[in-house]
């Protein structure tokens, strides 16, 4: 079962980190399957970081 795209995005902006290796990414290949040609390119814009989002709460 595939994920919504706003739902893969919002966790990606998040943790822009491969659950598997912890490998870090910008962008996001959207498919029909896996391996098959790429979709669409979506951009993540990378988490902010903790502090900075303690200061604003």
């Amino acid at each position: 079962m595939e994920q919504p795209q706003s739902k893969t995005k919002e966790e990606a902006e998040t943790a822009n980190t491969c659950p598997v290796d912890r490998t870090t990414f910008t962008v996001i290949h959207q498919r029909r399957r896996t391996g098959g040609v790429i979709l669409k390119k979506i951009k993540v814009t990378p988490p902010k970081p903790a502090e900075e989002l303690e200061r604003r709460v």
